[in-house]
């Protein structure tokens, strides 16, 4: 059939991450760290989180590292300045010795929702 000849897209879904050698870290050391080295370089951003990764292909899943996930205000910023910027981030974590995680950046912003009950 037609179908036979293209594979399904493989299916990701956001995890949190738990019991890692970050969380203990993460809310009082390296977050703020890495937050205040963002807005030093003037990069706008709206959200700062930890996450894995699940992808299931072909009815196998599995579970990618810990990706530093970070959301940048749109039309703030280029990919080049994001991608020259992610080493300033893992140096970070490795002066935790903190190796072995991602960092994404993805544009989106966070809005108060506001008015009536629906």
């Amino acid at each position: 059939t037609p179908r036979a000849r293209f594979s399904k897209l493989p299916t990701k879904t956001v995890n949190g991450v738990f019991k890692s050698d970050l969380n203990p870290i993460w809310d009082d050391k390296v977050a703020p760290l890495i937050m205040a080295s963002i807005k030093a370089n003037g990069i706008r951003y709206s959200s700062l989180k930890m996450a894995r990764f699940t992808t299931v292909q072909d009815g196998e899943a599995s579970i990618g590292p810990i990706v530093i996930w970070i959301a940048v205000r749109p039309d703030t910023t280029n990919a080049e300045a994001l991608r020259d910027f992610t080493p300033n981030i893992l140096r970070i974590l490795s002066e935790f010795h903190i190796t072995g995680v991602g960092v994404e950046w993805y544009e989106g912003e966070v809005r108060k929702l506001a008015g009536p009950p629906l």
